[in-house]
């Protein structure tokens, strides 16, 4: 299940063709990814790819998250 880490922001997210071409599974299960999450913390940055199950469920979790997706 996807968490945000704390002090973590949606800073930006992209469809699931990775840098090599390649498509991207999800991190939660080994379906295609949907999306792929750009999070940005004080100490990290990383990218999360879900699929369309795990994507719906972080933003049915996080109203902040699909308030920003929505203002992207």
């Amino acid at each position: 299940m996807f968490q945000f880490m704390p002090d973590e922001t949606l800073v930006d997210y992209s469809g699931p063709i990775g840098l090599d071409h390649i498509l991207m599974n999800c991190a939660e299960c080994p379906q295609i990814a949907f999306r792929v999450l750009h999070l940005k913390s004080q100490l990290v940055e990383r990218e999360v790819a879900l699929c369309g199950a795990h994507y719906t469920d972080a933003c049915a979790r996080y109203p902040e998250f699909r308030r920003a997706l929505a203002a992207a």
